[in-house]
């Protein structure tokens, strides 16, 4: 195994990097991994050529996390080791770190949310054809856009339209919810938002957002909202909210699916 290290505080340090390291960097800085190691720790734009203009707090949070110090520590390891020497600069310290971050793998690691529903009748799924999921994308009156498996692209990455005139007579309420398909939790994930519009794209008016971000370590399973069908047949948005800890890829989806069996 390649091992990477750096000469601060008095001593050879060993720099390496968690899959929650890399979710910690991107709910920071809110960008990709690559981008922010190409673009604000080493001053590469995306022609490839250099623009000179660095992010010390990237440098900072990169070798921090890195050598699993708070950043005053480090700053102060850095300030300590540029005493007298003036030909050390921060990059001595950092590129060990940015090719400790490549190495590790978290740059690669594809994160992958589905949107999932239940047509449910008086609070239960009656049939395996009520789940809507990756696997079987309708429903009358609910469908699911194409599965985005990398979180890849502008905008919604994936988006489910419900058409309340098309569902069927005995469902009264429509379960909705994301599950982590990926080997990750949901509280490692960063930038995601769960939102139900009043409407057919992404600009119509906002009905409700449910903050992922409340998610703890190791849910994988979120029953965000539900849809609910009132005796005079009007339709209203209940936020739910509920976590689940049920594990990744179909284990996810069966145990959306359990809370309503």
């Amino acid at each position: 195994m390649k091992v990477f290290e750096v000469e601060l505080g008095g001593k050879r340090r060993r720099i390496r990097f968690t899959p929650m390291d890399g979710a910690k960097l991107w709910r920071r800085f809110n960008k990709p991994l690559f981008n922010l190691l190409m673009h604000d720790c080493m001053a590469v734009g995306s022609n490839g050529k250099s623009t000179g203009e660095f992010n010390p707090d990237a440098h900072l949070a990169l070798l921090s996390l890195g050598l699993a110090t708070d950043e005053e520590t480090v700053s102060q390891w850095i300030y300590e080791a540029q005493c007298g020497h003036s030909d050390v600069t921060i990059a001595d310290f950092v590129m060990p770190a940015i090719k400790a971050a490549f190495y590790s793998g978290i740059l690669g690691k594809s994160i992958d949310l589905d949107l999932v529903a239940a047509c449910l009748v008086g609070g239960k799924l009656t049939s395996a054809t009520r789940l809507v999921y990756f696997g079987d994308k309708e429903e009358p009156g609910v469908q699911l856009s194409a599965d985005n498996r990398s979180g890849a692209g502008d905008g919604d990455d994936e988006s489910m339209t419900v058409d309340f005139s098309q569902v069927e007579a005995d469902v009264d309420t429509i379960a909705l919810g994301l599950v982590a398909y990926s080997q990750v939790s949901l509280n490692e994930v960063s930038n995601v938002k769960f939102r139900i519009v009043n409407g057919s794209t992404a600009t119509d008016p906002q009905v409700l957002e449910v903050p992922v971000a409340l998610a703890e370590a190791g849910d994988t399973v979120l029953h965000a909202a539900n849809l609910k069908r009132g005796a005079d047949g009007v339709w209203s948005v209940e936020n739910v909210s509920k976590f689940l800890k049920s594990g990744n890829n179909t284990a996810a989806v069966s145990g959306f699916r359990d809370m309503f069996l």
